[in-house]
């Protein structure tokens, strides 16, 4: 649940970005709030996981930090590999 959510937020993000530099103000009015919730989802899912301990806090700060997407992303390939 974690990838496919990560990978949408990343992609409203490179939208968001590229919708600021070169398209409309109103497209930024539509992506940037659609970005800030998947944000504010994913965050909430990362606080659930560490929360449940189906990981650490750890995955939580680096979700945080990273802006959402690349440390969710970057979370959910270590814990793959270590229930493997």
């Amino acid at each position: 649940m974690l990838r496919p959510l990560a990978l949408l937020d990343l992609v409203l993000l490179v939208s968001l970005l590229g919708a600021s530099r070169l398209g409309p103000d109103a497209a930024v009015s539509v992506l940037g709030p659609l970005h800030g919730a998947g944000y504010v989802v994913l965050v909430g899912l990362v606080l659930y996981g560490a929360t449940t301990r189906l990981w650490g806090w750890w995955v939580v700060a680096l979700v945080a930090l990273s802006g959402g997407a690349a440390g969710a992303l970057v979370a959910e390939r270590w814990l793959a590999r270590r229930a493997t």
